[in-house]
């Protein structure tokens, strides 16, 4: 009898210690990953991703050796993160062994924040800052390969030094820190709220802070000069007052846009409401209801106590408590923690943005939402100590079930939130596909120096991923291998609505730039519509425009139908993935 109760104690004690992590990893699966094998590849993904996913080791290894010599991107250790997972995962199978790299960075990544948060507040407490940052929705590129592969490690340096600096391992937290700066540098001034984290704020906490900020900034500092030394433009092209300004800015708008996602993104639950949706909802309230049924917060009596004090306080009393530096109301050293806590939080949702120069705070979908991508730590503490304190009050007076129904159903909003999400990434993939399967029957004489201009009036978008957007002139060369002496592959550009208006320049040529075509700047450049090839959709079929292109009665005659080679060049990597039939 002895021996069987050992037993269920043992069991029990495994659970309580496993059970955070088996919930934490599989909302994380559910929420981010559940389609997953219908997910592709997107937007930045053709840039690194898929040239990953086609290298062989040799050119791994150089790949990687070049990005880490060159600096690549002022990030050397993003792309090398990059290309090495995409190179395995290719190896070992699929995009879909892709998603799982991503996914187990994910789900790592949450497990440091809940263990860092044991270390300085209670259990449950820390669980609930787990579930929020599980359930970030101002980010919504958490399936986003690049950002999977590339930009969480960056979240795992940061969360591994946040760790050494609580052991007082100070020396390893800074080398750690670093590697924030080297894959991806917008996370960095989190790291200046390490020493808050601390339970006990003691005399010399101000002296430590100082210190902290004075190391970082040397950090900071030996970086910039090394990215200036190699000519990385969002360096070098940094103006004043812009320096400035801009992370002001930044740290006013954030801050505001991540703590309103968490009305408005169930806000957009409820609106697209409908069958699936439906049972996510219903699934995700009961197993967040148990979930939470198992935390334990405060004791009865506890929050009417402090509105009692409240209740008592008078001008006198606070001014005399104030000039005695005691808190204003009486509280436990508990009570006081969580203030601190909270205070940290909003630090931290603050120190998120000064870097975020290149995208605009007030995003709220598309893969630009990356710009929230470092408020995760502070907006999930946030929302913890609002959790929290929901279910403190409803504990006090012994209604704990009123709280745990009000998070359940609050967070399962959030659940299908990430459907709504990962529903757009199906279509995304989908609408690539039939794009691609549709528009090589139409090009098969594209050569070198090709063109082929898309009118934009056809083509299916998604909101929260870009579906033939502006990475379509990084894909045909990935589709069909074209030889290396070609200066100029044939690739293909989504134009703007009113493209008509502006792509004529003066001399006569065909202008693509920033206000014709959605395209990387790189592939800007001035043409002659004899090289072009115009796709429209007429009848709900794409066609190609035969007849010339008349703009203030001048015609423009477009590419005329000649030798079909195209079929002819070697398939490459992505023709397998995109295109679904093909018929010449």
């Amino acid at each position: 009898m002895k021996i069987n109760t050992l037993n269920r104690i043992d069991i029990r004690r495994i659970l309580k210690n496993a059970g955070p992590f088996f919930l934490l990893a599989a909302l994380i699966w559910v929420t981010h990953f559940w389609h997953s094998a219908d997910f592709g590849l997107y937007e930045d993904d053709y840039n690194m991703v898929s040239r990953g996913m086609a290298m062989s080791g040799q050119e791994l290894w150089e790949a990687i050796r070049a990005a880490l010599l060159n600096f690549e991107g002022g990030k050397p250790f993003h792309a090398s993160f990059v290309y090495l997972l995409s190179f395995l995962g290719s190896n070992l199978g699929d995009i879909t062994v892709l998603y799982w790299f991503g996914y187990l960075l994910v789900t790592l990544n949450a497990f440091l924040f809940y263990l860092l948060l044991k270390r300085v507040v209670s259990g449950s407490f820390a669980f609930l800052g787990a579930i929020a940052y599980t359930l970030f929705s101002a980010d919504t590129t958490q399936a986003f390969l690049t950002i999977a592969l590339g930009f969480q490690p960056s979240i795992m340096f940061l969360l591994l030094a946040m760790h050494s600096y609580l052991s007082n391992k100070h020396l390893i937290s800074y080398f750690l820190v670093l590697g924030v700066l080297l894959t991806y540098e917008v996370p960095y001034p989190v790291f200046l709220a390490a020493p808050l984290l601390r339970k006990n704020w003691d005399e010399k906490l101000l002296k430590r802070t100082i210190q902290h900020a004075l190391i970082l900034g040397g950090i900071l500092g030996l970086t910039i000069g090394v990215r200036y030394l190699v000519g990385e433009p969002r360096i070098t092209g940094l103006g004043f007052p812009e320096v400035i300004t801009v992370p002001i800015k930044q740290m006013v708008l954030g801050p505001y846009i991540s703590l309103r996602s968490y009305i408005h993104r169930p806000y957009l639950v409820l609106r697209s409401l409908d069958a699936e949706l439906g049972i996510v909802l219903a699934v995700s309230f009961l197993y967040l209801t148990l979930a939470f049924s198992w935390l334990r917060f405060g004791i009865r009596g506890d929050v009417p106590h402090i509105i009692d004090s409240l209740r008592s306080l008078n001008f006198a009393t606070v001014k005399d408590r104030i000039r005695k530096k005691i808190f204003p109301i009486e509280l436990s050293e508990e009570q006081r923690r969580f203030f601190r806590f909270g205070f940290t939080g909003f630090l931290m949702l603050i120190l998120a943005y000064p870097f975020t120069f290149t995208v605009s705070a007030l995003t709220v979908s598309g893969r630009n939402t990356r710009v929230h991508f470092a408020a995760i730590f502070g907006a999930s503490i946030l929302c913890a100590c609002v959790s929290w304190l929901i279910m403190r009050i409803t504990a006090s007076y012994g209604k704990k079930w009123v709280g745990v129904f009000i998070l359940a159903a609050y967070f399962a909003l959030f659940v299908g939130f990430g459907f709504v999400v990962q529903n757009e990434y199906v279509l995304a993939w989908q609408y690539q596909r039939e794009f691609w399967s549709e528009l090589l029957p139409l090009i098969p004489d594209a050569e070198e120096g090709t063109v082929i201009i898309v009118d934009p009036s056809g083509l299916k978008d998604t909101i929260h991923i870009g579906a033939n957007f502006w990475s379509l002139p990084r894909m045909l060369d990935q589709i069909y291998q074209f030889p290396d002496e070609w200066d100029e592959p044939p690739r293909v550009f989504r134009l703007v609505p009113n493209w008509r208006e502006y792509i004529v320049r003066a001399e006569g040529l065909f202008q693509l730039k920033d206000f014709t075509t959605h395209a990387p700047a790189s592939h800007y450049k001035n043409i002659e519509s004899s090289t072009c090839i115009l796709i429209e959709k007429i009848n709900g079929r794409w066609v190609r425009r035969t007849g010339p292109l008349v703009f203030d009665g001048i015609e423009f005659p477009l590419k005329t139908l000649g030798t079909t080679d195209l079929p002819s060049f070697p398939r490459g990597f992505l023709f397998d993935y995109l295109i679904q039939e093909l018929s010449y």
